[in-house]
């Protein structure tokens, strides 16, 4: 398993020194098989810029899913966007 942390907007002026690491990003990869990956992610930011108040929903979260076939990768990611619905992507790569 692999996990990565972000941090967004480190540089802008805040309040407090602490304050500027709430705007932050967690991703993890985990490996089922050489040949099947599971994927995550989650957005403090864009959690905070999509949700409604008064409603939770899953703003900010992503998943996906990788799968590798001989020179063939695909992957498929879900973004959720709150009220906006959802953003699903798709993407075929090879070697030439």
């Amino acid at each position: 398993m692999e996990l990565t942390l972000g941090f967004i907007r480190l540089a802008d002026a805040s309040e407090s020194f602490l304050s500027r690491f709430r705007n932050f990003t967690i991703g993890g990869e985990f490996t089922i098989t050489d040949a099947v990956k599971l994927r995550f992610g989650y957005s403090n930011l864009q959690r905070q810029d999509l949700t409604l108040t008064g409603t939770l929903g899953l703003a900010g979260l992503s998943a996906g899913l990788g799968i590798a076939i001989e020179r063939f990768k695909f992957d498929y990611a879900f973004s959720s966007l709150g009220v906006l619905g959802g953003l699903h992507q798709l993407t075929l790569i090879t070697l030439l």
